[in-house]
């Protein structure tokens, strides 16, 4: 349940050790990135709420079991589904050949 909010951890780390200089290279290099951030960012939160939501209403016999993980996978593929649209949007440059840019999020040099 706690997928989605573990693809935060390669930005934090970039963010941890890296800092501003990372943001602004990749900033530099793609002028859509920062739009892609804060949506994926964004996504992966809300994503992590509406799995405690759902959690919850389980909790207090709102849902049964099946509808919990029917839920939860929606909820998931949602998340996975919109963080590579806004990139194909936003920085097509990922789908078109810099795949290990995406992957890794390491400026090209």
């Amino acid at each position: 349940m706690s997928a989605p909010l573990l693809l935060n951890v390669p930005v934090s780390l970039h963010l941890v050790l890296q800092g501003e200089w990372w943001v602004e290279a990749l900033s530099t290099a793609y002028p859509g990135w920062p739009a892609v951030f804060f949506s994926a960012n964004y996504a992966l939160a809300w994503a992590g709420s509406m799995v405690t939501l759902v959690l919850s209403l389980y909790e207090r016999k709102v849902c049964d079991l099946q509808q919990r993980a029917l839920l939860t996978v929606f909820l998931g593929a949602i998340c996975f589904t919109v963080i590579p649209l806004r990139a194909a949007l936003l920085v097509p440059q990922w789908f078109q050949g810099d795949w290990m840019v995406m992957l890794t999020l390491n400026p090209p040099s």
